[in-house]
């Protein structure tokens, strides 16, 4: 998987992530949505970056683990919101994403 190919799709997912998961809203029914919205980034990039990688059987090894560490860790997340984890049980899996999307970013760039 080069460069130019992957770069795109991880700064897509990571776009989508931080977007809907840094909303605020105003109203309770505004919040749900938000809520709702951040849950799917999470869920849905995850599996959008490990449907990706399983696609390109050719991906370098360190583009592969750090992608799968990523799209495993912001499922986690989306799970964990979906069953209403505490912030101590969340915070490790949040540094944990952004450790891994920095990681990510740096091998795609390092092709």
């Amino acid at each position: 998987m080069r460069k130019r190919t992957f770069a795109p799709r991880t700064a897509a997912t990571r776009k989508a992530v931080v977007l809907n998961t840094t909303c605020k809203a105003q109203t309770r029914t505004a919040n749900l949505a938000v809520a709702a919205n951040a849950r799917l980034a999470l869920i849905g990039g995850g599996a959008y970056l490990s449907q990706r990688l399983a696609a390109n059987t050719a991906a370098p090894a360190d583009i592969a683990n750090a992608a799968n560490s990523l799209a495993n860790t912001i499922q986690q997340l989306g799970i964990n919101y979906l069953n209403q984890a505490p912030a101590d049980v969340q915070d490790p899996y949040g540094k944990t994403s952004r450790t891994n999307s920095a990681n990510l970013i740096s091998c795609a760039h390092n092709r």
